[in-house]
């Protein structure tokens, strides 16, 4: 699994990648630069990362054609937080959020005052899901032209 966290300024994510019991991967980007300025971060499958930005750019209305075990947390430029599943459904969230296996670890790390990537870290000495990098985005507006 994963564990994505974001305290509605960054969003924060690890880079394991397991096949069932196996690590394949310490350092995999779970957090995708939105064309809106959102980042996007995905727990499930890593593939449906990808899919899950691109569905979300195309703002379609059908279901992403993702693993159906998959989610997201999106943060917007302006701080808002949403969790989309797999079936596309999207609800506000807190601006404290996390999502994945090591999300209770995370958000009781954050609760007591940890940032982000410092509540990742934390799941990850918690999570056997969680692990390798660190990985830290942060939402950016789209600049105007006068």
């Amino acid at each position: 699994m994963t564990t994505i966290a974001t305290d509605g300024k960054v969003m924060a994510a690890d880079g394991l990648v397991c096949d069932h019991d196996t690590i394949v991967q310490l350092d995999a980007m779970k957090i995708f630069k939105c064309a809106d300025g959102s980042v996007l971060g995905v727990s499930g499958r890593l593939e449906d990362g990808e899919i899950f930005r691109a569905w979300y750019d195309r703002q379609e209305k059908a279901t992403p054609d993702v693993w159906e075990q998959s989610e997201a947390l999106l943060l917007k430029a302006d701080g808002t937080v949403w969790w989309i599943t797999a079936r596309g459904d999207r609800t506000r969230a807190p601006s404290i959020a996390a999502l994945g296996s090591g999300m209770d670890f995370a958000l009781a790390a954050m609760d007591a005052g940890a940032a982000p990537h410092v509540a990742v870290r934390i799941a990850g000495a918690r999570d056997p899901r969680t692990g390798g990098n660190t990985w830290v985005r942060a939402p950016r507006q789209r600049s105007t032209l006068p």
